[in-house]
């Protein structure tokens, strides 16, 4: 589950389907290059990689929506505040952000729509490890 606050103020819940797509990425972080100080038949490696931070994002969608709830759930995009639920009861979360495409496409001649939304956790945070459902 999670929740967001409003354009007024107040504060919404979705509660998405459990089966959402997860993906985990590894920054590109900095690539590090020395100078040949030695024999040329000697050197193995003048270029290196230091990875960057690790981070998770989760793509949730909701199917079969309104247009008025699809209105609602847009509103996710726009907050800067959001939880995501870590439990059932509530009493455990951790704050994420929006990121990609955050624009919300609809049909005008279907009557239920799809919404999808990624979010991004802190760096290095794991999200299978600390759920807890």
């Amino acid at each position: 589950m999670v929740d967001w606050v409003s354009s007024l103020g107040g504060v919404e819940q979705w509660m998405f389907s459990i089966n959402q797509r997860a993906v985990q990425t590894v920054g590109e972080g900095v690539l590090a290059e020395r100078a040949i100080d030695g024999d040329i038949e000697f050197i193995t490696r003048t270029k290196q990689r230091f990875p960057g931070a690790k981070y998770q994002r989760i793509t949730m969608v909701a199917e079969h929506l309104t247009i008025d709830q699809l209105g609602a759930l847009a509103e996710i995009k726009d907050t800067n505040s959001l939880r995501v639920y870590l439990n059932r009861d509530g009493s455990k979360f951790i704050d994420a952000v929006t990121v990609e495409d955050f624009t919300v496409p609809f049909y005008t001649k279907d009557l239920l729509h799809t919404f999808s939304l990624t979010i991004e956790f802190p760096d290095s945070f794991n999200f299978f490890a600390a759920k807890e459902y």
